[in-house]
């Protein structure tokens, strides 16, 4: 697709202003601040997340302090490992990891002014960034399967692994194998039909308004 073509089907959207500077300023800056209200629920989320798995590792670090794990163990409660500690640790680090994300663009961000080669830029890294987080989804799933069932190795008496066959502890993973095949097979269609063009546009009115300025 040449910028002609572009300026073409661009044109013929009825909620698209004429390809000119000041209408693309405009579209631009509509598609970054959409963007950034989906960044910021993101972020809401990802803050609740860390809040609700600290709070839940602090009751734990409170059960070891006034309980102490042998008690806790002949009270029939289970140990601090597997989906009652690794979890929650693992969503807080995702979750701060994500906090620092969106931190972190917001700088980028804030380098730039509010001219039209600016505002590309910026459309530019969300886009980037957007592909970036929806190709590491499945991967993010995967990890979560991996840190949280390490709790199950150290705690053997709770331990599907040391209870159950082996086939039968296998097929347990079945459903999340079908979720990571869907995560991947989703994620990558998204990014060729919706990410993957706007960034095409986006390089492209960038050298566009480049060569004119």
């Amino acid at each position: 697709m040449n910028f002609e073509e572009l300026q073409k089907n661009w044109n013929n959207q009825q909620d698209i202003p004429t390809l000119n500077e000041k209408g693309t300023s405009k579209l631009i800056k509509q598609r970054i601040l959409k963007m950034e209200k989906s960044k910021k629920l993101l972020l809401f989320f990802s803050i609740l997340a860390v809040f609700m798995a600290i709070s839940l590792l602090l009751f734990w670090a409170y059960l070891f302090l006034t309980v102490g794990v042998i008690e806790m163990r002949k009270q029939d409660i289970y140990p601090p490992f597997g989906w009652f500690i690794m979890f929650p640790l693992f969503v807080a680090l995702a979750g701060c990891i994500s906090i620092y994300n969106y931190l972190s663009q917001g700088k980028k961000n804030n380098r730039f002014d509010q001219k039209l080669n600016s505002l590309l830029e910026i459309r530019k890294i969300q886009v980037e960034s957007r592909i970036s987080l929806l190709k590491k989804i499945p991967f993010i799933y995967l990890l979560a399967i991996i840190f949280t069932n390490l709790g199950q190795l150290i705690t053997p008496e709770f331990s599907y692994f040391y209870t159950y066959p082996l086939i039968l502890t296998l097929s347990l993973f079945i459903p999340d194998i079908i979720i990571i095949t869907l995560l991947i097979w989703w994620t990558r269609k998204k990014i060729r039909k919706k990410y993957k063009p706007q960034l095409i546009e986006i390089n492209l009115l960038i050298q566009k308004f480049n060569i004119n300025s």
